[in-house]
């Protein structure tokens, strides 16, 4: 079962029904009206599925393998989803999706850092010390899986502030 939160980006429902269907999965979908409601309680599709928030997947017992199929068949990503485990299903939806939302952001910061410093200037760091120590230790960020999401964004900000002279 998956329990398919449309929100903003209902346009993409009949791309998800036809691969549950090409797949038969089993799946509700849901809108506004369950954001307040614990994911174990949810147990009906909505009637109105429009909503205010960005297109988010729930994998209720389903393998990773279904989520693997379900993903290729797709010509769009879904980064803002997650499986059911004993922690989560107690949550409300609203709690999850805010949760998801923070990790969503945390690793396009993360991509984003590592994007500005592929793009480093390597001759300018052979003779700019403090741009090749900021090129280093922001390197050394990436490096680290628990670097906070607000010394991510300082090295992103310090790294644009040192942009080409």
């Amino acid at each position: 079962m998956i329990i398919v939160y449309y929100g903003k980006d209902i346009n993409l429902q009949a791309d998800i029904q036809e691969a549950m269907c090409t797949l038969n999965i089993p799946y509700l979908e849901i809108g506004d009206d369950c954001l307040h409601v614990k994911l174990k309680d949810i147990q009906q599709s909505s009637s109105n599925l429009y909503g205010t928030h960005a297109l988010f997947m729930y994998f209720i017992e389903e393998e990773y393998e279904t989520v693997k199929k379900l993903s290729s068949l797709l010509d769009f990503s879904v980064p803002r989803k997650a499986m059911q485990n004993e922690n989560n299903k107690n949550w409300t939806l609203l709690a999850l999706m805010e949760e998801i939302e923070q990790e969503v952001e945390y690793f396009q910061v993360r991509e984003y850092l590592y994007t500005l410093i592929q793009k480093a200037d390597v001759k300018r760091m052979e003779t700019d010390e403090e741009y090749a120590r900021l090129m280093a230790a922001s390197y050394g960020l990436i490096e680290q899986e628990e670097a906070s999401i607000d010394l991510l964004k300082f090295a992103i900000e310090c790294i644009e502030k040192k942009a080409p002279q």
